[in-house]
């Protein structure tokens, strides 16, 4: 999980490269979808700011060939300059909002962490069981 240093938190999941975007954004189409049915009080998908007001934004649309997000460690270009910071799942409820960390807050945090909450991240290759891989040639190098 990540705090943006903006508005949001991206919860980020290491797939193995054997879905094509379309397969991925597909599924976690159907999953903020899912979310939204269960608790329409509480979550959207919906990309309208209007509609959005005082629910939990469920984006999935990050899942796309293109789409844009912020790197893990950098400085927002705004004027408070948050770091979009790494975090624990368990640090969540500890912490006040996803512009919490200025580089000098981030910066004191991160000599303090005794692990790195996303060591051995890029070594997971999670598998999405209801997807059919794509055949080994088809897949991205």
């Amino acid at each position: 999980m990540k705090l943006t240093g903006g508005k949001g938190l991206h919860v980020h999941v290491p797939l193995d490269p054997r879905y094509d975007w379309d397969q991925v954004k597909a599924f976690f189409q159907s999953l903020a979808l899912q979310m939204v049915s269960q608790n329409p009080s509480k979550y959207t998908a919906n990309t309208s700011k209007k509609l959005r007001k005082g629910k939990i934004f469920i984006d999935y649309l990050r899942n796309g060939y293109g789409a844009t997000a912020i790197v893990p460690y950098s400085l927002r270009a705004k004027p408070l300059s948050a770091v979009a910071l790494p975090i624990e799942w368990s640090e969540l409820l500890r912490i006040k909002g996803p512009q919490e960390f200025t580089l000098k807050k981030a910066l004191r945090k991160i000599k303090k962490r005794k692990v790195d909450p996303w060591k051995g991240m890029l070594k997971l290759h999670q598998k999405i069981s209801i997807l059919k891989p794509l055949a080994k040639n088809e897949r991205a190098p």
